[in-house]
């Protein structure tokens, strides 16, 4: 079973910069486990990488997909294990990094996030046309779809038949696809970075001070001027602040404390995440040494 590698770890804990270092000395190509840095025109506020950060270094997972568009842990799961599988069909080593905790205990643990999806409105209707039609029409239409599931089941069996085009229409994944995503194909080594908590929140009141300097403020400007402001990726800390601050009058200094304020709740929910992993943790405090430690034990894994 193929190795693959996850570095996780709180915001602020330096994931970006350790994994960029590693990925200078292994054939390594990073996956990103960020729900928000997948949106384009979200840059400052997600502390994304810069090109010139990348280092050259193959980055997966990032700007693929506008602020108003559907990102989540079942879309993560799949675009995640079609990566990883091409990453090691060109015998590269996959390295996740992130810390959006339910999108790596989802592809950690395999959770089946397609058999999940439920919409009642579907539902009804698709078993109106099997009753105006006959469910061997419906059957006729899986088979198209999936037609090795289709073949496990009864043209007559309006439950399964309904729920397999139910799962197909909300996730877009065939039942068949959606029973392989759940397959543990892969063995997961996680690797987890921390700091003490005074200088991760001394970090993320430089990082919140920075964002400003870098014109947060006219980052959100333009997005809420190109996007509806209630936009699902806007009710984030960093962004939600700065709406307030332009559209309601929240004070700039209170919108930039409320940002810190937030993003240290956020990294003390991400622990509590955390620590139900199986990971092994590195005291990062200096990113050479952390870069170097996970070079020798990702070696380990694999050569030894």
């Amino acid at each position: 079973m193929n190795k693959v590698f996850i570095l996780l770890g709180q915001t602020c804990t330096g994931k970006t910069n350790v994994s960029i270092e590693i990925a200078q000395k292994l054939p390594i190509e990073i996956i990103s486990a960020d729900s928000r840095q997948v949106y384009r025109y979200m840059n400052i506020g997600t502390a994304k990488p810069t090109k010139e950060e990348m280092k050259g270094v193959p980055h997966y997972l990032i700007d693929i997909i506008y602020p108003d568009e559907e990102f989540n842990a079942f879309i993560f799961q799949s675009k995640a294990l079609e990566i990883i599988e091409d990453v090691v069909n060109r015998s590269k080593i996959p390295l996740i990094v992130g810390g959006t905790a339910l999108y790596l205990k989802g592809l950690i643990e395999g959770y089946n996030f397609a058999f999940g999806t439920k919409n009642r409105e579907i539902r009804n209707r698709l078993m109106a046309i099997g009753l105006e039609k006959g469910f061997e029409h419906l059957h006729h239409r899986l088979t198209e779809i999936d037609p090795d599931y289709a073949k496990t089941i009864s043209p007559t069996d309006k439950i399964r038949i309904i729920r397999a085009l139910e799962v197909y229409e909300v996730s877009g994944l065939s039942f068949s696809q959606a029973a392989k995503n759940s397959e543990r194909r892969y063995e997961y080594k996680i690797f987890g970075l921390k700091i003490e908590r005074n200088l991760l929140y001394e970090r993320i009141n430089k990082r919140v001070d920075l964002m400003i300097q870098n014109n947060l403020i006219d980052e959100v400007k333009f997005l809420i001027d190109k996007y509806d402001i209630n936009t699902k990726a806007f009710q984030t800390y960093g962004y939600k602040e700065i709406i307030d601050y332009l559209v309601n009058n929240l004070p700039l200094n209170e919108a930039i404390e409320l940002i810190k304020k937030n993003t240290r709740n956020f990294a003390k929910r991400q622990m509590t995440w955390f620590k139900k992993m199986n990971a092994e943790w590195i005291e990062n405090i200096d990113y050479n040494i952390s870069a170097n430690y996970l070079i020798k034990k990702i070696k380990e894994e694999l050569y030894w």
